[in-house]
């Protein structure tokens, strides 16, 4: 039986840094830790931004030292690159609804798909992203573009999936 799930994206990078240093386990871990670190530096700016240094310092602080992440942050999984795919397009969102900026918003119509890709769960994040262009100062023909270009954004995320299903049709 053969199933596929979500795009191998850790995967291509832990092969591509396979074929620098050679296969080791360490180093699909390292991904994941490396993922896990930056994400904390996501999540303080993201705090910072919206509270204050004190609130983000204690947040990274609660973040790093919850037994589920440090287990999880180890583990040979996609899941922590997907979450700092989704602080990325958090704090991008944020970027672009205190000042709309066109290079920032491209940044954001690639991290979207690629939160997706990782693992679905990444979808969830369109929520608050929506949200936010939708409530920012531009008027309500600028917003809709925005939302029309985040959801041709999906158009390939949703390609993947849907040849997973076909695939998953097709040899289960």
């Amino acid at each position: 039986t053969y199933y596929l799930l979500e795009f191998p994206l850790f995967n291509i990078i832990v092969a591509f840094l396979y074929s620098i240093f050679g296969v080791q386990e360490i180093i699909g871990r390292f991904v994941s830790i490396l993922s896990f670190t930056i994400s904390s530096f996501f999540l303080y700016s993201i705090s910072k931004h919206l509270f204050n240094k004190r609130v983000g310092l204690i947040s990274i602080f609660f973040f790093n030292v919850f037994p589920i992440g440090i287990l999880v942050s180890r583990a040979f999984l996609p899941d922590n690159l997907m979450l700092l795919l989704q602080l990325i397009s958090f704090w991008l969102a944020l970027k672009l609804y205190q000042r709309f900026d066109t290079k920032t918003f491209l940044v954001l119509l690639l991290s979207i798909p690629l939160t997706i890709l990782a693992k679905l769960q990444g979808f969830f994040i369109l929520i608050p992203i929506i949200f936010l262009l939708l409530s920012g100062k531009e008027d309500l023909r600028k917003k809709f573009l925005y939302v029309l270009l985040v959801g041709i954004s999906l158009l390939v995320p949703l390609a993947w999936y849907l040849h997973v299903i076909r695939v998953t049709l097709q040899y289960t």
